[in-house]
């Protein structure tokens, strides 16, 4: 039986708390009844113990074990397991402002970034593999710049791309739309058999 008292909803009268007191009392009293019978068995054993100290001892092993047992129905975020990351990564993408450096001249100042997205939990880290600052002359033309670069940097992509690729890898699931498609008369039947995930 799960039971969840809300802490933000007082009771709205005397009566109400002394009925959700008596169901807790005998909720208490059935538990202590199936537990003394499950620990005892057959065997015919007097316990001498008060219920006060019953009920300590039933609030310590709550406590003690809320954080392996329980799990959050509020707002709070709940705690997830650590993850042992896998990564994949993808194809790099520039990034660039323009500024002016100390002595006042215009310059190209880029970055160019690696993404990594772990296959399991899909956290993501931006690893950046250089770093740079181009003069910009009067005659220079910023696509001049950035097409020089991208020749140099084969894995250079548009940023966009790399997002859609990223957001594919952690929102679609490929194998399982194609099985969907099939079932549904939209596409050809895979060539290999399905396995179920549970």
């Amino acid at each position: 039986m799960w039971v969840r008292i809300p802490s933000s909803a007082p009771f709205s009268n005397c009566e109400e708390k002394r009925c959700m007191k008596a169901l807790f009392s005998q909720l208490y009293d059935d538990f202590i009844y199936d537990v003394m019978l499950d620990v005892l068995g057959d065997r015919s054993t007097v316990i001498f113990c008060t219920k006060t100290k019953l009920k300590e001892d039933l609030k310590k092993a709550i406590k003690d074990n809320l954080e392996h047992y329980s799990f959050n129905l509020g707002n709070d975020k709940a705690k997830k397991p650590s993850c042992d990351h896998k990564w994949r990564d993808f194809d790099w993408y520039l990034s660039y402002t323009l500024k002016k450096d100390n002595s006042g001249r215009s310059v190209l100042a880029y970055s160019i970034v690696e993404p990594y997205v772990c296959i399991h939990c899909h956290e993501r880290k931006d690893v950046t593999l250089e770093t740079g600052e181009i003069p910009l002359g009067d005659t220079t033309k910023i696509s001049d710049i950035l097409d020089n670069l991208v020749k140099s940097y084969p894995r250079l992509k548009y940023k966009a791309d790399i997002e859609d690729a990223i957001n594919d890898e952690i929102h679609v699931d490929r194998e399982y739309l194609k099985f969907a498609d099939y079932l549904n008369g939209r596409g050809e039947k895979p060539n290999h058999d399905i396995s179920l995930k549970l």
